[in-house]
């Protein structure tokens, strides 16, 4: 049983009295901090010989404590209801990613970390993307082919204007790329994962790849997304195999790649015969800069006209990187070690190099 007296709550187990203080949160924690604030206090306060025989610990991104708290707390105290464990978040502002899960029972302890991991589970697909894999395109042939593109096509919006055309739709030359997936990487756990895929996928490339090397990917032909020409957001570079058109080798390099993160379960689904390009203009790039979620289409018609068949030269199959997406800055993991970061570039977090 258990008896009070003014600020301390006697516990009484097999024999012996634990002690555990009450307390009150004060007034000056803010209301958005307030549950995490009373989990710190509450780990705080437990004393050592507990009511509780088993403990858990559990490998959390802080990108979903919200998640897991709820509205005011209700989903944790939910799962605390349903399952009779305790749950403990870290401290705010502290570096902890660790989740401690307290129960009487093996089987409570486990059932809310189960339910923890299903709500881990559901909150990715809400999340945005924080990384993609991609392979760089920007070499010096290219970046001056770029410019002179980008010149061209301002200088004829200047005599001829170019509906909804502005010079921010396009790709900065040297982040020139061909995505090949897009990653959640949300833990220090996925991120170690990632780069492990990355070198695996080196050596089942370089056995693909090994009676065609260096491939050699051509970047000629514009095309865009839609159906429509005159309403586009994507305008982008066909990339074909310079030797062989027609080869369907840069499918075979994708679909390695996509499996191996499939397999490693740092993505769910496979595109199979996906449109390989390289973009060029983008309405999303004029979004981001101007600070807006609107998206607003562009005429391509002229653009598509003039310059249909541009070739913009040959680029060798180097290097494959995981880059960190330019909109993630709140929900990256830790100090995450970037390998470059060039400002004309995506923050490159990872790369491999082929065998040449």
């Amino acid at each position: 049983g258990s008896t009070s007296e003014k600020d301390i709550t006697l516990y009484e187990l097999k024999n012996r009295v634990y002690r555990k203080a009450a307390y009150t949160l004060p007034a000056r924690i803010n209301s958005k901090t307030a549950t995490f604030e009373q989990d710190f206090l509450e780990k705080e306060s437990i004393a050592q010989g507990s009511l509780t025989s088993h403990k858990i610990r559990m490998k959390v991104s802080p990108v979903f404590y919200r998640f897991i708290m709820g509205k005011a707390g209700a989903k944790k105290t939910a799962i605390q209801r349903d399952t009779g464990a305790t749950i403990l978040l870290p401290k705010p502002g502290s570096n902890s990613d660790e989740i401690i899960i307290t129960g009487r029972t093996e089987d409570s302890v486990e059932s809310a970390k189960t339910q923890i991991e299903v709500i881990v589970s559901r909150a990715i697909q809400a999340l945005p993307y924080t990384h993609f894999v991609s392979i760089p395109l920007g070499n010096a042939e290219v970046k001056a082919k770029m410019e002179d593109f980008i010149a061209a096509v301002v200088e004829q919006n200047a005599h001829s204007p170019i509906r909804d055309f502005s010079s921010d739709l396009f790709i900065k030359p040297e982040r020139l790329h061909l995505t090949v997936l897009l990653l959640k990487l949300y833990s220090q756990e996925a991120l170690t994962k990632a780069k492990a895929v990355l070198d695996k996928t080196r050596e089942e490339l370089n056995e693909i790849l090994k009676d065609k090397k260096p491939l050699l990917m051509r970047l000629r032909g514009l095309d865009y997304m839609n159906d429509d020409p005159s309403s586009v957001d994507v305008l982008y570079l066909q990339v074909e195999d310079n030797a062989a058109p027609s080869s369907t080798i840069l499918q075979e390099v994708f679909s390695c790649v996509n499996k191996a993160f499939i397999r490693a379960d740092l993505m769910n689904i496979q595109e199979e015969n996906l449109k390989i390009h390289a973009t060029l203009m983008n309405t999303k790039y004029r979004a981001i800069q101007s600070g807006t979620e609107q998206r607003k289409h562009f005429d391509a018609t002229g653009i598509l006209g003039r310059w249909e068949d541009v070739d913009f030269g040959v680029v060798p199959f180097k290097t494959l990187k995981i880059s960190m997406m330019p909109t993630d800055q709140e929900n990256r993991v830790g100090d995450v070690v970037i390998e470059s970061k060039d400002t004309n570039d995506y923050p490159t977090f990872y790369s491999v190099t082929l065998d040449q």
